[in-house]
């Protein structure tokens, strides 16, 4: 009988070690007091994102970042992401550190036109639950920043020199 109830106390840490629990990711005012979801903006002022891709990133200890999956923007509402429910590997229940990150390529890492929030704290509901209201997170805590690809630079430049060039003689 000791051994039984051993397994079954083993058995019932080993299940709370591998939990998992899930948060809304969003950007739009649900529920969350105070209202902490606003669009996203661009640096050029610009609101087509249908390009761009919002991350929900999990900030482990000592700065390890888990990537919990993307989200497209919605084409009839710029600078707002369709909303998901992402599972937290290793959260149960409880407050979780999160970054957003908004980029326009195939990842974070090489894309030019990218932005990404400060740290925040956020609950995190355990599944199958319905998942913890997103808080924390300030939409405009960052903002994408418009870089031009090298080549249009190159191309101004060059048509900036021949410009300069006609205007010598």
């Amino acid at each position: 009988m000791k051994k039984t109830l051993v397994a079954i106390a083993a058995l019932v840490v080993s299940l709370n070690t591998f939990g998992q629990g899930q948060v809304h990711f969003a950007n739009r005012d649900t529920l969350a007091t105070p209202p902490i979801l606003e669009p996203l903006t661009r640096s050029d002022a610009g609101t087509d994102f249908s390009a761009f891709k919002a991350e929900l990133v999990l900030v482990g200890t000592g700065g390890t970042l888990t990537s919990l999956g993307t989200t497209t923007f919605n084409a009839a509402r710029p600078g707002i992401w369709i909303a998901t429910d992402p599972v937290v590997p290793g959260v149960l229940n409880g407050p979780a550190t999160f970054r957003v990150r908004a980029f326009d390529g195939a990842d974070f890492a090489s894309s030019l036109n990218k932005g990404q929030s400060v740290d925040f704290t956020s609950n995190v509901a355990s599944a199958p639950a319905s998942p913890a209201e997103f808080q924390g997170f300030q939409g405009k805590a960052f903002q994408i920043q418009i870089v031009p690809e090298p080549t249009t630079l190159a191309l101004g430049a060059l048509g900036l020199g021949a410009l300069l060039l006609r205007r010598r003689k």
